[in-house]
């Protein structure tokens, strides 16, 4: 994937990509980074996370897991993690258009 500068803003299908967790660590830290600091691409990702609700994201994100992150490296996290693009998949498929 081609560098992001914090400050250059990603496009449409970037951000999506990221929502659904389709890219890889280095970009998807960049992409958050960004995200900390433009509130156009915080509110895009909003728009995109309210048209396509994912709930297993929603319940990650509603457990603020930022301050303790000793579970990025348990077998259990990680098997998630390999999961995760077949459930956003799924759930995507399965939700009705609004």
């Amino acid at each position: 994937m081609e560098s992001h500068m914090p400050g250059k803003c990603p496009d449409l299908r970037l951000l999506i990509d990221f929502y659904l967790g389709k890219l890889d660590e280095e970009a998807m830290e960049t992409i958050f980074v960004h995200l900390e600091i433009c509130d156009s691409c915080e509110k895009l990702l909003e728009q995109i996370e309210n048209k396509h609700p994912v709930p297993f994201l929603q319940k990650l994100r509603s457990m603020n897991l930022t301050t303790d992150r000793a579970y990025l490296h348990e077998p259990e996290f990680q098997q998630a993690l390999q999961n995760l693009p077949t459930v956003i998949d799924q759930s995507l498929r399965e939700s009705p258009e609004p």
